[in-house]
């Protein structure tokens, strides 16, 4: 309990409490950049994950788009198969 009665121990538990005070901000701060610098790092990270993602998505969706012309490109090259012309008799 503090001690009114003295003005100098008044202002010297006051300075105490206020380092102690400082210490506790201090150790705050302190735990407060290190969880700073553990979320950049996750940023750094899931940013890196979500770049290869969507060039994931836009690789397959140019082999898609690629695949899509080739089949179009096939499709136009077969011919329709030669049906039975009722002119032509074959001798068997």
């Amino acid at each position: 309990m503090p001690d009114f009665s003295d003005p100098a121990r008044q202002r010297q538990e006051e300075i105490e409490e206020l380092n102690d005070e400082l210490d506790r901000r201090s150790k705050e701060l302190t735990a407060l950049r290190t969880q700073l610098k553990e979320l950049q790092r996750k940023e750094e990270l899931l940013d890196g994950e979500v770049n290869d993602l969507e060039s994931q998505i836009d690789r397959l969706k140019r082999e898609d788009e690629r695949l899509a012309v080739m089949e179009s490109i096939e499709g136009d090259e077969e011919e329709p198969e030669a049906q039975d012309d009722p002119e032509v008799e074959e001798d068997y």
